[in-house]
């Protein structure tokens, strides 16, 4: 038969054995061949197909080079029953590892369910140390062979690693060993035990991670009634490798749990340092008596080091007993950490078996293993015959410059009243130098060097859309940094965290090039910690570095660089968005990374994608104080919330600028905040925080005796409940009452209704107007009040916000104005936001993460959301059912949602701002009503009780209520309280962490501890008076805001707050 060039590589090219392009290659520069044998080893010579591919073509057995949609290139290893190849798909171009259990009738039944278990197995796990399945089959075959799809490992299983090269570094052997207990504690968290965890079964890839293998035997104890988890655990069967079995998994697999999976981890971080079994036995059944039998090895003797603490460690991961040993892969997890740091400090080896690390350069061997048998595949493992590297920026702090100060830019550092146009053309002459320097992590995250430098953080006042707290202050930097070129990626996040906190959520898109959103500030931080943990275990990283968030100062400086306009990139507004995604050209959701044009630094979307977390505490309603300068500025040293810059892709273009920042619950997050990593020296980052600790004022030691048990630090005294750091000052609970002094006798105080009040930031209460045709501002330190925006007909507003503009924006109570009132306590003037609202009445609103302010229902069944960026409203329809429901006040708790108080409703109201979604959970019990909803320190929301027996208590994590009560009854001193027809009308939370009731013709204060959770009460009232709401001014008091009379009510003594005490949280939102 002639042969057919042409059918031939025609055939090879549909059975995507080659590629078209090289099919045309091949036929337009290779001689014509007489046959198929001199034509495949021509493929082979030009590198068309693999030595594996030719030896299957030569044998004409073309046919098994197809699987699937798959195409064979190599075969990487065999086990007893199943085969791993490595293959690319045909379509997606996509390499991976193909693990085949060929279709034979001898098969036993068990091989099959137990290649099946492995699939359904390996395709439920997800975790940066688990190898990926992407797929699993019958293959429609005669024999009917079964596959499983893994990704391809480029790296080398442990077993190869140590018998190719010794022993590894103690070091090296703990961090490996942590990766693979943090990988088997995931495992076990899925209810899955491993059953054969051993060096052959674990990879490390050339990027230093590791990756555990070959499912087939593990159990899942989740499921031991089914056939199949029977048979595989019947009584007397065993499964797994003797030189790494527990005891008791030898006797019977039916009794292996975790605990044998960790004695498995003991004998694998033996084998790592010894390059040998615990116990070498020359049979199966010695090997198993040495297991049960024989004691355990002193490792630090072995090692010829005096390292007692190894030796502990060692003994209780493989301790005959498992009651005996670890109990869990996380107590293993915390004493290798332990052990990581105590090794760092252990003298040099007396033994030969400590040798240097292994480090993987690019292009080295690629490697898969099965059945305990790993092949190579190409290439060498690279080796540093030396020395262990520091860190991949091993020098960065080593020759650290700090940017000169000139004599006038020191003086205006030490003296923050020297005119800023003065100091601004001093540092414009020191600008410093951004080199757009960058390094890569081991997990290829890029980061951008930023120089030591000297700049004003904030903006100037006469910059368009400037906020107040963006007041200007002469900052110096004197340390170098790094910070990371893009915002941290989904991708990344998975790398490191091994989950997806944005999965299930609305409004994302979800690719590994997306930035990581849904991440609170508190999961940020995490990830930076685990980061630095990662990169130290793998020597990437040295004891002096270590990642962070930045600081809101190093922030501003990076994003600046080196500029003085509103953006990196000038004033003009209408090229901005070249250089980010904002409100005027996203598509609903955050952008891919790098899409738009870098700032001067080479850093990419500083301006708009995703708000991005910074380390400091926000103390951002405070006026002249808000922001810290200084040298190296770490912002304040407590609050409540945290500071997010850089704008998102729902902002305006004025929230994109350098200076923009906003306060947001460190626990909060939502699809448009993310944040991206800066790479610190630890000594300079201890050094910034030590400075801006608050040094401790005289009578530090009466305020601790008034908090005994509890932790001074300065001006404050702090306590860790439940894992959370509680910081409180000390508050007198004494009343009185304050002469309001009018400065214009046409609008005495009792003419007019008010619904509340709201602490601007110059530091004066502005009353809301209920049934007032003006409004009234009080100063708290004069008791002069202030009346302004005078007009024929009455306001109608039933509570107000501070928006981030420092405007205060006052909830509708009706649609008599049909828009939203807007007093702007800078220049004491009003006006007024939107149209369309009608008949529908809200109530008292929260500010959400977004910046837009939520109004909750009053009567009807809209939320009013108020976009303070756009100047527009908006609505959110709720539920038909609830038409009758009404609530009163809002609160944002730590999830980022918004919790509204049942005045009138059978279940509490959540608005999720991130989805413009209403939700409704609880039960409210019938003639009980609430008013006022207040974030604890806790983080619980605490209703007020207005006609109820108790305080209702909503639960934001759990999604749970619960009632504190009854209300007090009981005399406190030698008063005796009243609550019969008591009510109260919102409430504060004061510095000592206790909320305070506004009493609404109640005759005494009721007083909410949320750290003890009890009730109490004190003072004495005429019953008659009635208040609305209340705030925290600052000089320590809470001042009652008179519904109709002619004196405030005022709780506590003067006693200046620290400057950094939170107000953002303890301002109430009435």
């Amino acid at each position: 038969m002639t042969f057919d060039l042409d059918s031939f590589l025609g055939t090879l090219s549909n059975n995507g054995i080659l590629a078209r392009r090289s099919v045309e290659n091949f036929l337009s520069t290779a001689p014509r061949s007489q046959d198929a044998q001199s034509t495949i080893r021509e493929l082979l010579r030009r590198n068309d197909i693999s030595d594996f591919q030719s030896q299957h073509l030569l044998q004409g057995k073309s046919n098994l080079l197809c699987v699937g949609n798959y195409t064979i290139l190599d075969k990487l290893g065999s086990g007893g029953m199943a085969s791993v190849y490595r293959a690319k798909h045909r379509y997606l171009n996509r390499v991976v590892a193909i693990k085949i259990l060929p279709g034979h009738k001898d098969w036993d039944r068990e091989a099959v369910v137990r290649f099946d278990r492995e699939c359904k197995l390996t395709a439920s796990l997800s975790h940066p140390n688990i190898v990926t399945a992407y797929d699993a089959d019958q293959i429609d075959q005669a024999d009917g062979s079964h596959i499983l799809v893994m990704e391809c490992i480029d790296g080398v299983d442990l077993l190869t690693l140590v018998r190719r090269k010794g022993p590894l570094p103690l070091g090296q052997a703990i961090d490996l060993a942590l990766q693979v207990a943090h990988g088997m504690a995931y495992v076990h968290s899925k209810g899955v035990i491993h059953r054969d965890l051993k060096p052959g079964n674990v990879m490390l890839d050339t990027a230093g991670v590791i990756k555990i293998l070959d499912l087939g035997v593990a159990g899942v104890s989740s499921q031991p009634d089914s056939i199949a988890h029977s048979q595989l655990t019947s009584t007397g069967a065993v499964f797994g490798t003797i030189d790494y079995m527990a005891p008791e998994q030898a006797e019977s697999t039916k009794q292996a749990d975790a605990r044998s999976d960790i004695y498995s981890l003991g004998c694998m971080f033996y084998f790592l340092l010894m390059d040998k079994a615990v116990y070498e036995r020359s049979t199966v059944i010695d090997k198993m008596l040495a297991h049960r039998d024989e004691p355990v090895p002193s490792l630090s003797e072995a090692l010829g080091i005096p390292f007692s603490v190894l030796d502990r460690v060692f003994s209780r991961l493989i301790a005959k007993k498992p009651k005996d040993r670890y109990q869990s892969m996380a107590e293993v997890i915390d004493d290798f950490q332990m052990l990581r740091i105590s090794s760092e400090n252990m003298p040099e080896a007396t033994s030969t078996t400590l040798r240097t690390p292994v480090r993987f350069l690019s292009g080295s061997s690629a490697l898969i293993a099965t059945g305990g048998v790993a092949a190579i595949v190409a290439g060498f493992i690279a080796f540093f015959s030396n020395q262990v590297s520091s860190g991949f920026l091993a020098s960065v702090f080593s020759t650290t410059h700090v940017t000169p100060l000139s004599d006038d830019t020191k003086s205006a550092i030490k003296d923050t009243s020297v005119g800023l146009g003065v100091l601004r053309d001093s540092l414009a002459h020191e600008t410093p130098s951004f080199s757009g320097i960058s390094q890569s992590n081991s997990i290829g995250m890029e980061f951008v060097e930023i120089p030591a430098g000297n700049f004003l953080l904030g903006s100037p006042t006469s910059e368009p859309g400037r906020s107040l707290n963006e007041t200007q202050v002469p900052v110096s930097l004197t340390q170098k940094f790094w910070l990371g070129k893009y915002e941290v990626t989904q991708g990344q996040w998975k790398k490191v965290m091994g989950s997806q906190p944005w999965k299930d959520n609305n409004g994302i898109e979800i690719d590994d090039d997306y930035p990581a959103v849904f991440v609170s500030w508190e999961d940020a931080t995490q990830f930076c910690k685990t980061l630095t943990t990662v990169e130290r275990e793998n020597r990437t990283l040295s004891a002096d570095e270590l990642y962070r968030l930045p600081t809101e100062a190093q922030w501003e400086f990076a994003c600046r660089a080196g500029t003085t306009t509103a953006f990196s990139f000038g004033d003009d507004v209408s090229v901005l968005g070249d250089y980010a995604w904002f409100q005027e050209n996203n598509s609903g959701s955050a952008h891919k990374i790098g899409e738009k044009k870098p700032n001067p630094a080479g850093l990419y979307d500083m301006h708009g994608n995703v708000h991005e977390w910074c380390s400091d505490w926000s103390d951002w309603l405070q006026s002249q104080r808000q922001r810290q300068g200084g040298i190296d500025p770490a912002g304040a040293s407590d609050g409540s919330y945290r500071v997010i810059a850089g704008g998102g892709w729902r902002y305006a273009a004025f929230g994109c600028r350098s200076a923009f920042r906003t306060p947001a619950i460190p626990l909060g997050n939502n699809n448009d905040l993310g944040f991206r990593v800066a790479l610190v020296s630890s000594v300079s980052h201890a050094s910034a925080s030590q400075a801006n600790a608050l040094s401790a004022p005289t009578g530090t030691n009466a305020i601790a005796s008034e908090f005994p048990d509890w932790r001074t630090n300065g001006n404050t005294v702090q306590k860790t409940i439940d894992s959370m750091r509680i910081a409180v000052r000390p508050f007198s609970q004494t009343l009185s009452h304050l002469e309001t002094l009018e400065n214009d006798s046409d609008y005495p105080w009792g003419e007019g209704f008010f619904y509340g009040g709201i602490l601007a930031p110059n530091g004066k209460i502005y009353c809301v107007p209920r049934n007032a045709n003006f409004i009234k501002a009080i100063d708290p330190a004069t008791g002069l009040v202030t009346v302004f925006g005078q007009q024929a007909y009455a306001y109608d507003c039933q509570g107000g916000v501070l928006a981030v503009d420092g405007k205060i924006y006052c909830t509708p109570r009706s649609g008599t104005r049909d828009s939203v009132l807007v007093i702007d306590p800078q220049t004491n003037t009003t006006s007024f936001v939107g149209s369309g609202i009608g008949p529908l009445e809200f109530t008292s609103a929260a500010m959400g993460s977004d910046g837009r302010i939520y109004c909750p229902p009053f009567k009807g069944h809209d939320v009013l959301v108020i976009d303070v960026h756009k100047q527009m409203l908006s609505r959110i329809r709720v539920s038909e059912s609830l038409l009758d429901n009404a609530y009163h006040s809002a609160t944002l708790a730590a999830d980022g949602k918004i919790y509204c108080a049942p005045l009138s409703a059978s279940q509490m109201l959540v608005i999720d701002p991130a989805t413009n979604d209403t939700t409704f959970f609880g039960n409210v019990p019938k003639n009980q009503s609430y008013y006022g909803a207040i974030l604890g320190l806790d983080g619980n929301i605490y209703c007020i009780p207005w006609h109820a027996t108790n305080v209702l208590v909503i639960d934001p994590v759990r999604r749970v209520e619960r009632f504190l009560g009854p209300l007090p009854s009981a005399p406190r001193s030698n008063i005796v309280p009243r609550f019969d027809n008591g009510m109260y009308a919102g409430g504060v939370l004061a510095p000592d962490g206790k909320i305070y009731c506004v009493p609404s013709q109640a005759e005494n204060i009721l007083v909410i501890d949320t750290v003890s959770q009890s009730l109490d009460c004190f003072g004495k009232l005429m019953g008659a008076e009635k208040y609305r709401g209340g705030v925290l001014t600052t000089d320590g008091r809470i001042f009652c805001i008179p519904f109709y009379s002619t004196e405030v009510l005022v709780l506590g003594t003067p006693r200046p707050l620290d400057p950094h005490w939170p107000l953002s949280r303890i301002v109430n939102k009435f």
